[in-house]
């Protein structure tokens, strides 16, 4: 008998596993409130290693923590501008402190893909954003993460020039 399931690429895995560990530590740094430092980093790595949250393949963790480290420093380093930009296409009866911290995690992930990763097309990061909204957020999740992603994509030529991103370089 012959095993017929595909093999999925590992580069297909690294990507949305870097995602959701990006989203979870942003989450958590939203929750407690601490400063950021590379010793938190390191903690919050650790702690998935005592509880053996993410069981994958050691080169998939490595790859997946690899690209969520890249995204985590990435969205500190440019988190003003990344939440100016999500609270530009808020709805004008919604504001800031109403957003749930898991919904904001997703949505600064997501906006520092668009905005500084110059490889990854954006409707790519939206459903990866739609996805990790659905595991983790609440029903209405979805549509609302959805919803700021697409005026995010429709208006990005706009924002790198409001926040002087030179997306060339940008990654």
């Amino acid at each position: 008998m012959t095993n017929n399931k595909k093999r999925v690429p590992l580069h297909r895995l690294s990507k949305p596993i870097g995602r959701t560990l990006a989203m979870q530590f942003l989450f958590q740094f939203d929750m407690i409130k601490e400063d950021f430092d590379e010793s938190s980093l390191v903690r919050f790595f650790n702690k998935l290693d005592v509880e053996n949250l993410y069981p994958v393949t050691a080169k998939e963790n490595r790859k997946g923590r690899k690209y969520a480290s890249k995204l985590i420093y990435g969205c500190m380093d440019k988190l003003d501008i990344i939440d100016k930009s999500i609270a530009s296409f808020l709805a004008k009866d919604w504001n800031w402190n109403r957003i749930a911290s898991v919904d904001k995690a997703i949505l600064r992930v997501a906006t520092y893909e668009m905005l500084f990763a110059n490889n990854i097309p954006p409707v790519v990061v939206i459903n990866e954003a739609v996805e990790i909204s659905k595991k983790f957020g609440s029903y209405e999740s979805k549509a609302f993460v959805n919803a700021v992603l697409n005026n995010t994509k429709n208006h990005l030529n706009d924002l790198r020039k409001e926040f002087d991103i030179n997306f060339e370089t940008a990654d």
